[in-house]
């Protein structure tokens, strides 16, 4: 079922959305591999959004 979402509550969806994008390939380049993903990458899927 649909759900009527705040403005705050999009935009901290939004945000944790955009922080679960991988690492650019540059940036795991430069570093010789020590930075593959970002430690918050999947967090937002794993733990309860404050909502």
């Amino acid at each position: 079922m649909a759900r009527v979402k705040s403005p705050g509550v999009k935009l901290r969806l939004g945000r944790e959305g955009r922080r679960a994008k991988a690492t650019p390939t540059w940036i795991i380049a430069k570093t010789k591999l020590k930075v593959r993903y970002s430690r918050r990458r999947r967090n937002w899927k794993r733990s309860k959004i404050k909502v």
